[in-house]
């Protein structure tokens, strides 16, 4: 195997972030909903040229692709110290069941797209899981 040295002639910057769907909040006009229904409800704001407030319409603009990513089951294992004995490792397992996430790749990174989309997911999306 020999490698060659090589120079890139063209590259693609982008950003891409991610929310777990949360199923407890309830979306203004919506309700509860699923992933592919927060899909939805994104593209069809994103759409939507009534957007009033020109922060969340840049941010919605800034969006290129929203797609779901399904739920996942995992196990993780780690090893820690045991309390009643420092010299011993006990090994914890853990049974994780992530909900489904919504991904969004973005044209360039924004800081407040979190804070811009609770305008349309409402306030306590993102930080009232149950």
């Amino acid at each position: 195997l020999r490698f060659r040295g090589r120079l890139a002639t063209s590259w693609e910057v982008f950003e891409e972030a991610f929310f777990y769907i949360n199923r407890s909040a309830s979306i203004p006009g919506v309700g509860p909903a699923r992933a592919e229904e927060v899909v939805d409800f994104l593209r069809k704001a994103k759409k939507d040229n009534k957007v009033s407030d020109p922060r969340l319409k840049a941010c919605l603009d800034n969006i290129r692709e929203i797609a779901v990513i399904p739920p996942r089951e995992f196990l993780v294992t780690k090893g820690e110290k045991d309390p009643k004995n420092s010299k011993k490792e006990i090994e914890l397992k853990v049974h994780v069941k992530a909900p489904a996430r919504v991904k969004l790749t973005l044209t360039a990174v924004d800081q407040d797209l979190f804070k811009n989309l609770t305008q349309l997911l409402g306030e306590t999306y993102f930080t009232s899981f149950l």
